[in-house]
């Protein structure tokens, strides 16, 4: 099987992302820079705006900015295409060779419907999102509940991610790990296919 992280890896949601941030902000009456909201962009909203309301001293609760932020990146997203480049051929070539499919990520899953249509997510047998875990990358739990979702151990499956957490993630469960870039180019991507069929585990399905 092969496992894939969301965010940075088949969706470039991050400019949507700081878009909405930077919009809520405004509307708030709140300035703030691109670096700090880099730096929220790092843990999934229904974390990091507790940070943003302690930081900022927000009348408004966390949850009510993280529902806030989540109507304006669905406004935002509203018939644009964030998929990454050559992430829907990937799939579909991967799908082919009869490998089973799954998605690792932290955001949450109302996060992931806005960004993958039901359609594109019935490619995959399981997804783990925020919800499903107590802990997220780069800890080991996602890694281990969709290993059991999919019934496979861990010399069966191989990680494919954009970031640090994603390879420490499955390093602490013994899973294979490439690492990417965003923006795949039509070469890059067939590399890419490339070093999944070369790094695929001995009895991988």
């Amino acid at each position: 099987a092969v496992l894939f992280d969301m965010d940075g890896t088949l969706v470039i949601s991050h400019p949507c992302h700081a878009l909405a941030y930077r919009l809520l902000s405004k509307e708030l009456g709140i300035k703030i820079s691109d670096k700090k909201i880099e730096e929220y962009m790092r843990t999934p909203s229904e974390i990091s705006f507790h940070q943003f309301a302690k930081d900022f001293h927000t009348k408004q609760s966390p949850e009510w900015l993280v529902n806030k932020k989540r109507k304006i990146v669905k406004q935002c997203s509203v018939g644009k295409n964030y998929f990454a480049p050559n992430a829907l051929r990937i799939i579909q070539e991967l799908k082919q060779k009869g490998l089973k499919l799954g998605i690792v990520t932290s955001s949450g899953r109302k996060s992931l419907d806005i960004f993958l249509p039901k359609s594109f997510q019935k490619n995959f047998k399981a997804i783990i999102c925020l919800e499903d875990v107590k802990h997220i990358k780069p800890l080991p739990e996602p890694m281990k509940k969709i290993l059991k979702k999919l019934k496979l151990n861990p010399n069966q499956v191989l990680m494919v991610g954009d970031s640090v957490s994603d390879l420490i993630a499955a390093r602490k469960t013994k899973i294979k790990a490439i690492g990417i870039t965003t923006g795949l180019s039509s070469s890059i991507a067939n590399a890419t296919l490339k070093t999944i069929s070369s790094c695929l585990p001995d009895g991988a399905s």
